[in-house]
């Protein structure tokens, strides 16, 4: 689901033709990222873009990177392949104690801007992008979080995770959110 912008830019065409306008008109939708381990986080802004409505652009996050010490705002896009899915419609993503990278910080910005109802367990708390360095004389490297999320919601969600808003074991997760988007759409049953 996260891949290399480069990547998705080659297959955008095949992916809303096959897959994306066959969602379009559905009340509600359900991402299942509960083993989802991450991948690159330049898809990130494209894929959240999806969900707001066109117009006027919206933070979703702000990475502060260590080793430079910059911080680069990341915005909704304002040109997208295909249809928006928009705000309106119903959103919930599933999580587990495996999601991580990416993933991870996707839910987290759905989560902040209210955009999701998160259900499963809580994040692996994974971290940004790493670094390796090595340590000099020796044979040893050092892998350390050199980037993290500036606006995350209490804090930040690295070394912690992100915590769903109805928390159910991993296998139970799909037929809550079911249950919770019935209910919401049709009301009690």
């Amino acid at each position: 689901m996260f891949g290399d912008c480069e990547l998705l830019a080659q297959v955008s065409d095949l992916l809303v033709e096959h897959v994306w306008k066959k969602i379009m008109d559905t009340d509600a939708l359900i991402i299942d990222l509960r083993y989802n381990a991450g991948g690159p986080t330049s898809s990130i802004a494209t894929l959240c873009s999806y969900f707001f409505d066109e117009g006027h652009p919206i933070l979703l996050d702000k990475v502060y990177n260590r080793p430079n010490n910059t911080t680069t705002d990341i915005w909704t896009h304002s040109q997208l392949k295909g249809v928006r899915y928009g705000f309106q419609k119903g959103l919930v993503i599933l999580t587990s104690s495996v999601t991580a990278g990416a993933a991870e910080e996707f839910v987290s910005i759905m989560k902040r801007l209210s955009r999701a109802f998160v259900v499963g367990q809580r994040t692996s708390g994974g971290c940004h992008p790493p670094q390796t360095y090595h340590v000099e004389g020796t044979g040893l490297y050092v892998t350390v979080p050199t980037s993290r999320s500036v606006l995350a919601a209490d804090g930040t969600w690295e070394g912690v995770g992100v915590s769903p808003h109805l928390a159910v074991p991993t296998e139970a997760a799909l037929v809550r959110a079911k249950e919770t988007l019935n209910a919401h759409l049709h009301g009690p049953s």
